[in-house]
């Protein structure tokens, strides 16, 4: 009998396409419930809050199955319900102030600024998140800005030279304005954003009396380097400056035309921004680290290659367009958004060769198949003016619906299928119904690498495509260990893929199937599409170096292992978004998947105690309280006929304890040596697919163990469980070092120690394991029956029962 057997018998049908508001309560598992009942009690407080008949926000329910299992991680002791209440409240109210700054012409709420150090965390906020501001005043190269997120404070500015520059030569040169007094662009009203902002002095002004008060202060601030003026096409000045500025295109002429250097530096371009990267360390010693910023064409028709082009002259059109960022000058990102438009005043065009080793690194990252001529670079008299990317309300409503997925529903997921390519930063709680693992190229870099060709290959894409270069290593080596997980939810037949790379995958290889997972910041993709097909079938990578290996490295999986019997094509990909796209990105959420069956704190922060039986449920994940009557260890039955184990209360087969990996926490098996070959033992890991040699990897863990459990309330049968590695050791209260030390009359008594006492466990499902059991004699039946049972559960989390709470629990719900 296989595991899906096991769930159709443990599992009342169900219609897999039920609306959302379909779901009933007594089909949620203990954790379900949980979230549910929280989720109820933030109703109500709201409701209790506003008696004004306002409309009750929406309370999405994988937002409070997040949030509450971060509270029960951070406090393992247990939580009240108060407690989680109000915390949650909090968040709530954080959240919704959130969601209506970002809507459209929200106004954000201004902070009082009353001293020095309140300015300080206002600026050190700003170094994570730039601050806007509007120019009220501008003489002798200072600017008086009004801060958009502070009150009753003045702030003045002094600029770097770079800004000095630049209104001097807009005035001088290109004669902007004709008045003798230049401002071009800081005239009041203007919008600017800036970052690594530092403060000189505060002085106090009498201002008259403003909202109560006689004084606001003023601040002074150092110059900085990263400021950037943002352009409004109702002002004439603006329009003239964007359609001044050259395009890309027309840079690629100046540079290929070999004209003066000079020139070449003093162009005003304008680029659309494609992509702001992650930051990344440098190969090269010149710098610790870069970001690369992908520029395209604001005007697409500009990047067409005219009709009758020759091959010389399409070769002086690049089809990648970079501004590296290096140091410090990462902080210029937070200036803009992929969107936007930029006018770039001077800046600097480096000229490479084919061998600069820093680019060619950038290239491989990207799988690009350009050859770059030129980059450009943040130089000394570079200024940078932005034209925000206007968004409505309506786009982003759509947006939200389209591709946040399940973010903002009130109601867990109905169905698997109705996961959607383009769907991110999503989550999904499920029932893990395999895991495998292996090494080699995620699919997460062809999808990678399909998301960034667009933009990297511009040119290619108009003109005959050509086959894609083999996938570097230089990103997916971090992801060189691949974990494969098919899940399951209980309201939904099919299966669900989810390839887990990055810090996830080390904890998913503790997964045992049948347990549930949380999983945050999820990425489905459509496997079937063009792009990713074209990485995935092109020929296998070349090793990355001859004299590490001689055979070429494949995809740590087959297409076809992607795919369940009812696979539409949807992927889903759990990784480290942040890190591979950057903090900019469309994918900033990083992933998190959390073991929920093991999660210290889950049976301490029991809230609704309703979810909490002497009887075992239908649910893949189920919390009781029982009576172990017996305990003895699983010895595997070598012989063809069934069962497959037998249990051993006697201690005396061995089989108790066993080397396992700390990795994935499976058996290791001990590879044989030849006789002449000394040094340390060698280890396989059949499920993590390593060898390895000495203990260092290697830890004493416990075996199998089947406990009988019993409700002493009801007349049902007695149930047998597993129990395996660190769960044993909680049940004993022993650690397996120290049992092994034990005598064998001290292994029995440890054993029958346990029988009689009641404990709270957290049971899964695992693979059926047909165990040959004894029965107890009895004065009407004195010979000793073995009978065949089936275990179908395992014992996540074993707790003793405290006599006096549950007695109060008891009293509770009586």
């Amino acid at each position: 009998m296989e595991l899906l057997d096991a769930i159709e018998e443990f599992e009342r049908p169900v219609d897999p396409r039920r609306g959302h508001n379909a779901s009933p309560q007594h089909d949620f598992d203990f954790v379900e419930r949980q979230v549910s009942y929280v989720q109820q009690k933030l109703r109500e407080l709201w409701q209790r809050k506003r008696r004004n008949g306002a409309d009750i926000p929406c309370i999405p329910f994988y937002w409070v199955f997040s949030k509450l299992l971060r509270l029960i991680e951070e406090y393992p002791d247990g939580l009240t319900e108060a407690l989680v209440v109000t915390e949650l409240a909090k968040l709530l109210k954080q959240k919704e102030a959130g969601d209506a700054g970002h809507e459209v012409g929200a106004p954000r709420k201004k902070r009082k600024i009353r001293d020095e150090e309140d300015m300080g965390d206002l600026l050190a906020e700003g170094e994570q998140e730039a601050l806007q501001a509007k120019i009220t005043g501008y003489r002798n190269h200072r600017l008086t800005v009004e801060m958009e997120n502070a009150k009753d404070v003045i702030v003045h500015m002094y600029l770097h030279q770079r800004f000095r520059s630049c209104v001097d030569f807009l005035h001088n040169q290109l004669k902007y304005e004709a008045a003798s007094v230049a401002t071009f662009p800081f005239q009041t009203a203007r919008e600017v954003v800036f970052t690594n902002a530092k403060l000189l002095e505060r002085k106090a002004m009498d201002m008259g009396p403003v909202n109560g008060e006689d004084k606001r202060f003023q601040f002074t601030l150092l110059p900085t380097a990263f400021l950037t003026a943002r352009l409004d096409e109702a002002r004439p000045l603006d329009r003239r400056l964007l359609a001044d500025s050259v395009s890309l295109s027309q840079v690629d002429q100046l540079v290929s035309g070999e004209q003066d250097p000079a020139a070449i530096q003093q162009v005003m371009l304008k680029a659309k921004v494609l992509d702001i990267g992650a930051i990344r360390p440098c190969q090269t010693p010149l710098y610790l680290r870069r970001q690369v910023i992908l520029l395209g064409e604001v005007d697409q028709a500009s990047t067409r290659i005219p009709a009758g082009a020759t091959p010389n002259t399409q070769r002086m059109t690049q089809g990648l367009h970079l501004m590296v960022l290096w140091d410090d000058q990462v902080a210029l990102s937070r200036l803009f958004r992929v969107g936007d438009t930029l006018s770039i005043f001077h800046p600097f065009v480096h000229v490479c060769d084919q061998h600069d080793s820093e680019i060619l690194h950038i290239l491989n990252e990207y799988s690009s198949q350009q050859r770059l001529a030129y980059y450009f670079e943040y130089g000394s008299a570079t200024v940078l003016f932005c034209k925000p990317c206007r968004v409505t309300a309506v786009k982003n409503q759509t947006i939200s619906v389209a591709g946040q997925g399940n973010r903002e529903v009130e109601m867990p997921l109905s169905g698997l299928e109705d996961i959607k390519p383009g769907w991110h930063n999503f989550s999904l709680y499920a029932h893990v119904r395999s895991i495998s693992v292996s090494h080699g190229v995620p699919l997460l870099a062809a999808f990678f690498y399909a998301y960034y060709d667009p933009k990297t290959n511009q040119l290619n894409a108009k003109m005959q495509q050509q086959p894609p270069p083999p996938l570097d290593r230089t990103i997916v080596s971090k992801y060189y260990l691949v974990v494969i997980l098919q899940v399951y939810i209980a309201s939904s037949k099919c299966l669900m893929t989810i390839e887990v790379t990055g810090e996830n995958a080390l904890a998913a290889l503790r997964l045992l199937p049948g347990q549930s997972v949380y999983l945050d910041g999820l990425v489905a993709i459509d496997m079937r599409s063009k792009p990713v097909r074209r990485f995935r079938e092109r020929r296998p990578m070349p090793p990355a170096s001859a004299s590490t290996s001689t055979a070429p490295v494949e995809f740590a999986f087959s297409t076809k292992a992607y795919n369940t019997p009812s696979s539409s094509g949807v992927v889903v990909l759990c990784s480290d978004w942040e890190s591979i796209f950057g903090k900019q990105s469309l994918f900033s959420n990083s992933s998190k998947l959390t073991v929920v069956n093991t999660t210290p704190g889950l049976m301490n922060t029991t809230l609704d105690r309703s979810a909490t039986g002497h009887e075992i449920t239908t649910h893949a994940l189920t919390m009781t309280e029982m009576t172990v009557t017996a305990a003895g260890w699983l010895i595997r039955n070598n012989s063809l006929e069934a069962p497959n184990f037998v249990i051993d209360t006697t201690c005396e087969k061995g089989h108790s304890t066993t080397c396992a990996h700390k990795n994935c926490l499976r058996p290791l098996e001990m590879m044989t040596r030849e006789q002449t070959t000394s040094g340390p033992p060698k280890w396989k890991c059949s499920f993590c697919q390593e060898m390895f040699f000495g203990l260092t990897d290697t830890m004493q863990t416990f075996g199998e163990l089947a406990v009988t459990l019993e409700d002493g309330r009801s007349q049902t049968s007695p149930l047998v469980v597993l129990c395996q590695g660190d769960t044993v050791e909680r049940l004993l209260d022993l650690p397996a070092e120290d049992y092994v030390q034990l005598r064998l009359s001290e292994k029995r008594k440890t054993l029958t120690r346990v029988s009689g006492h009641a404990f709270r466990f957290v049971l899964s499902r695992c693979d059926p394991l047909h165990v040959l059991m004894p029965t107890t004699p009895s004065p009407s039946s004195p010979r000793r029956i073995e009978t065949i049972s089936t275990i179908h559960l395992r014992m996540d989390i074993v707790q003793p029962v405290d006599t006096f709470a549950a007695a109060h629990h008891l009293l509770q719900r009586l």
